[in-house]
């Protein structure tokens, strides 16, 4: 089984950058009455970012970020420009943990915590479902 982060997540993930952006650029406006050439450059350059984090990253971010599941393990893939690859055997897991937060609610989506010998993994913004059949399939293969 393969399963990548639903579709909404970038929606989620452009949440929490405007969330990020939206003061920077308030206080870009505060600062503009001191020097206005340097500050128009400077929310020019922060506009950009947040389109290419739109258009580009998070769409990319989506797309190369991967849970493989099989009968003996659990891979899990992602990154864009520093790639982050985690394989588990499922016989390494002690629990799972299924968390959603209230925008991941709102847009169906959910985070997924495996908790194996060593450290824990998260498997951030999967589709409610596919959190959902994870944690079932990773619950009934432990209790095996």
């Amino acid at each position: 089984m393969e399963l990548r982060p639903g579709r909404n997540a970038s929606v989620l993930w452009s949440i929490y950058v405007l969330f990020l952006f939206l003061p920077l650029f308030f206080l870009i406006g505060i600062f503009m009455a001191f020097s206005l050439l340097f500050w128009i450059i400077v929310c020019i350059l922060f506009t950009v970012i947040y389109i290419l984090l739109l258009f580009w990253y998070f769409p990319l971010l989506r797309t190369t970020a991967v849970l493989k599941l099989t009968p003996t393990h659990l891979e899990w893939t992602a990154g864009v420009f520093v790639r982050l690859s985690v394989r588990l055997e499922l016989r390494q897991i002690l629990y799972v943990t299924y968390t959603q937060t209230p925008f991941q609610r709102l847009l169906g989506l959910c985070t997924i915590a495996v908790h194996p010998v060593g450290k824990t993994v998260w498997l951030f913004d999967l589709e409610h479902y596919g959190g959902e059949l994870v944690k079932s399939f990773l619950e009934a293969t432990h209790e095996k």
